[in-house]
């Protein structure tokens, strides 16, 4: 069991301390009318529910905490995994060919393509039309205002 997952348990066996000890002030309480359940639950709490104080609910705070802060930093097996054959991504019962990744890049690409033409630049002909290695930012532009899109 990965370590977070023992934090559940630590907070259940807290609260139900924390409820034993609610028990025991109502039964204080309703043996003493004089007493108040308020300052018992006060008094009791500053010796049995706090984690600075020894004892086994400081034993089990410190504890939960620590699981969680590991929960928090622990990094979970991976959930895909490859097939045999080493062309195949499996996450549960998907099975994904990893050929078919090329033809939804591609056909994102094309879609991104489409939309940028109708909707940015309104189906408009004569749209101007970049060679990647010629994108190049100046490094030496450094008055204010200058970016890459002035080059």
């Amino acid at each position: 069991m990965p370590v977070g997952n023992y934090t559940s348990y630590l907070s259940h066996l807290i609260y139900n301390a924390q409820m034993v000890v609610l028990a025991d002030g109502l039964r204080v309480c309703d043996n003493d009318p004089q007493q108040d359940l308020g300052q018992y639950l006060i008094d009791i709490g500053d010796k049995w529910l706090l984690n600075d104080t020894p004892g086994p609910m400081a034993e089990l705070l410190e504890k939960r905490l620590l699981g969680m802060k590991i929960g928090r930093e622990e990094v979970p097996a991976g959930q895909i995994r490859w097939h045999q054959d080493g062309q195949t991504l499996v996450y549960q019962d998907i099975i994904f060919p990893i050929q078919d990744l090329h033809t939804i890049i591609w056909d994102s690409l094309a879609e991104a393509q489409g939309l940028f033409r109708q909707d940015l630049c309104f189906n408009l002909t004569g749209i101007p039309e970049f060679t990647i290695s010629d994108l190049a930012d100046n490094w030496n532009a450094t008055r204010p205002g200058e970016s890459f899109l002035t080059d």
